[in-house]
C-alpha cells in the first residue's frame, strides 16, 4: 500500500490510546474499548489490502475457483486480535 497509518495502542499504566510518538489519541476507560479503538488503524489498513492489487498474495483452492490471499488474511486475523483485546 502506499501510505501506512500510524500505530495505535493502549498505554500499560492509563486509560490512553496513544499514537506511535506517544501522542494520546483518547482517553477511555473501558478496556475492551481501548483495545477496539486502539487497533482502527490496523483494521482499517488490513481492511484495505484486501483491495489493493500491488498486495494481493494469492492461491487458487481446488477447481472451484475461490481465491484465498492469504498474506492478507494473516494481518486481518492479528488486526482483529488487536481488536479484541488478544
Amino acid at each position: 500500500m502506499e501510505t501506512k497509518t500510524k500505530k495505535w495502542s493502549t498505554t500499560t499504566n492509563g486509560n490512553l490510546v496513544v499514537d506511535s510518538e506517544g501522542y494520546e489519541i483518547c482517553h477511555i476507560n473501558n478496556k475492551e474499548d481501548r483495545a477496539l479503538i486502539a487497533s482502527a488503524p490496523d483494521l482499517l489498513e488490513a481492511a484495505k489490502a484486501i483491495f489493493d492489487p500491488k498486495t494481493i498474495h494469492q492461491i487458487e483452492v481446488g477447481s472451484t475457483g475461490f481465491v484465498v490471499r492469504c498474506a492478507l488474511l494473516k494481518n486481518l486475523r492479528a488486526a482483529i486480535a488487536k481488536a479484541e483485546g488478544r
